[in-house]
């Protein structure tokens, strides 16, 4: 079982392509400026298993350039989010790109058996707290600090920082929901 948040497809805004986004709930680290506070919490409501979320990324497979996964915090459900993304891997796609607020010292010290197996299903994870006054409006990661893991040749850095900023706007359950990486305030690009 995940808590999820929302499954919206499709975004342009996180990743190469068309993308499915899956985001998680429940978060410990909650960044001051983090445009998802709606999903810090856990919710019993909002558990669904694995099954049945893979059977929702199996009827966009002929659609999606990939996949991409946020949160809230996504370590905080490693183990069951493991179990998905093998799946999603084998029969759907191998592009897979991770947000982490956590940096990777933190995923090497707290999730190292996690994270090395993650490593054969990801193509990129984007690791380290969103820091508010780090954003440089520049690339996929939110702030200056934060650092592209790649795991395989799918992506190269430059692409990554270099990454075009854009929102996508959805309704989602009668929401308004922004989907992107957020410029710097006072950057009106």
């Amino acid at each position: 079982m995940l808590c999820i948040g929302r499954i919206i497809y499709p975004v342009t805004s996180l990743g190469r392509g068309k993308r499915l986004v899956i985001w998680l709930k429940g978060c410990n680290l909650k960044c001051e400026g983090c445009m998802s506070k709606d999903l810090w919490e856990f919710d019993e409501e909002d558990y669904m298993p694995i099954f049945d979320i893979f059977n929702i990324v199996f009827d966009y497979r002929q659609k999606i350039d990939g996949i991409t996964i946020s949160g809230g915090e996504p370590f905080l459900q490693i183990d069951p989010l493991l179990q998905l993304l093998e799946k999603i891997y084998n029969y759907i796609t191998k592009d897979i790109i991770i947000f982490t607020g956590y940096y990777k010292t933190e995923l090497e010290k707290n999730f190292i058996c996690q994270f090395n197996m993650l490593k054969k299903y990801v193509s990129v994870i984007i690791a380290g707290r969103y820091i508010e006054n780090r954003n440089n409006s520049e690339g996929l990661a939110g702030s200056s600090n934060q650092e592209y893991l790649l795991f395989d040749n799918k992506y190269k850095i430059e692409e990554l920082e270099k990454y075009k900023r854009e929102i996508n706007i959805f309704n989602f359950k009668n929401s308004v929901v922004l989907v992107g990486i957020l410029n710097s305030k006072g950057d009106d690009r």
